[in-house]
């Protein structure tokens, strides 16, 4: 088995924020290829062209397997999944972020979809006396996607944990406009 990946070890980005707020879990997260492949090899590279038993990569260099499976994955901003393909930047990155977060008396998230909503639980988590502000151009944290007893539970685990929830608001210049609360919970 040969795996074509840019990165220099795996990331399981589950706890990707987790590790945004107490980086102790960084190494719980990146898990070496070496330890998950005991019967293959890692191809430090990326594919560009691939077709049915043909793969070009990067560098140049062609690939011909028996069988291709072809994983794009998925991208979100960092820090939900770190951009760069070497642990020690992504460390990095992690690890200047924190001590950010950590030197903040206030912390102001744009977006109130499950990112936002978790990155914002785990900032409290650590930093109670924080104060964390979710804005969202949205009516509603999750947008209109999700069932309304869900979000109105998560409005109220929010606001029970402290966080000012601006939904609603769009970012117009230097400043948010006053907040515009969702729709109240239901019954």
């Amino acid at each position: 088995m040969v795996l074509v990946e840019p990165k220099d070890d795996f990331v399981h980005n589950v706890a990707a924020l987790r590790a945004l707020v107490d980086p102790s879990w960084l190494e719980r997260i990146y898990l070496s290829y070496a330890g998950l492949l005991s019967h293959g090899r890692v191809i430090r590279d990326r594919a560009v062209k691939a077709d049915a038993g043909w793969v070009v990569l990067a560098s140049g260099a062609e690939l011909f397997p028996d069988y291709l499976v072809l994983a794009t994955g998925s991208g979100y901003p960092f820090p939900a999944k770190s951009n760069v393909p070497r642990t020690q930047a992504a460390h990095a990155m992690v690890r200047g972020t924190h001590t950010a977060l950590a030197a903040a008396d206030r912390v102001l998230l744009l977006g109130a979809g499950p990112v936002g909503i978790e990155l914002a639980g785990e900032i409290k988590a650590v930093w109670p006396g924080k104060q964390v502000t979710l804005v969202d151009v949205a009516g509603d944290v999750l947008g209109e996607r999700y069932r309304p007893d869900l979000k109105a539970e998560l409005r109220r685990q929010l606001t029970d944990l402290g966080v000012e929830l601006l939904l609603g608001s769009a970012r117009r210049g230097r400043s948010v406009p006053g907040p515009v609360r969702g729709p109240p919970p239901r019954g």
